[in-house]
């Protein structure tokens, strides 16, 4: 499921259109941080790979439980910037 959701994020649909969506894509990821919650090391792969090349800060949980265990931590440190 991530990688269709990721492709229908990044793909390209017109030449002029998908110049238009990158640019405002990559502005607005760029300094983002993401918690990307994925079992799948492949699909994690992918994932990082895609987010960071918009100049996103990409942090992977391996499931769910370690998503929350990164968001409680995260608030512990005032820094919930994912949950």
């Amino acid at each position: 499921m991530i990688v269709d959701t990721l492709v229908s994020v990044f793909a390209e649909e017109g030449e002029e259109i998908a110049a238009t969506c990158d640019a405002a894509q990559a502005t607005r990821l760029r300094g983002a941080r993401i918690l990307v919650t994925e079992d799948n090391e492949i699909n994690q792969q992918i994932a990082v790979e895609l987010l960071e090349g918009t100049g996103a800060t990409v942090t992977l949980a391996n499931n769910g439980r370690e998503a929350v265990e990164r968001c409680s931590m995260a608030r512990s440190r005032h820094h919930s910037t994912w949950c």
